[in-house]
């Protein structure tokens, strides 16, 4: 639980220094991140990618980050994967080696501390800067629509709360009694 509170306070001492334009847009976010933090382009990328993968990033040096995302995911989705693929630039976690890119064979295991920290840096933004979950009118279709159309949804478990968290603070079912 120690582990948790720390990596808490390392998020919200990162956030604390963030200064995006407002109101808040995606694009806005990343130019400014691009501009002001890594002082090189960031591009992003759609790509339907293998089973399993959902966004990664890497760098070229003298071109810039590049964000990969799955493209068949949810808007929202997207959204939140390209703020994870950011964390991990702000936690100066190390991006996809390119070579991976030409070689699959060769890219490592990823998982454990790093991807935890990158998931609740996104988390951390998005509660800080992302757009108003106040009064959006489909926060309790959201589920059933990434677990039906989304077929990364399934790959990355651990964004459910996250994602449904900030759309939708209290689901109800049907007959109006909270979903557990």
């Amino acid at each position: 639980m120690g582990d948790l509170r720390e990596i808490r306070r390392a998020c919200a001492r990162i956030v604390a220094t963030l200064d995006p334009p407002r109101p808040w847009e995606l694009t806005s976010f990343v130019e400014y991140v691009s501009r002001e933090i890594r002082r090189q382009p960031i591009h992003l990328t759609g790509r339907q990618l293998p089973p399993g993968v959902t966004s990664f990033w890497f760098h070229v040096p003298g071109r810039g980050d590049w964000i990969v995302y799955e493209e068949r995911s949810v808007p929202q989705h997207q959204l939140h994967l390209v703020l994870h693929e950011i964390g991990h630039m702000l936690l100066g976690h190390p991006g996809v080696d390119p070579r991976v890119l030409a070689d699959p064979t060769l890219a490592p295991q990823y998982g454990g501390r790093q991807e935890h920290e990158a998931e609740l840096l996104a988390g951390a933004i998005l509660n800080r800067f992302g757009p108003s979950a106040g009064g959006d009118p489909v926060a309790d279709d959201l589920a059933r629509a990434m677990e039906t159309f989304d077929p990364s949804w399934e790959a990355t478990p651990h964004v459910r709360p996250i994602l449904l968290g900030r759309t939708a603070p209290r689901r109800r079912d049907r007959g109006g009694g909270p979903v557990a």
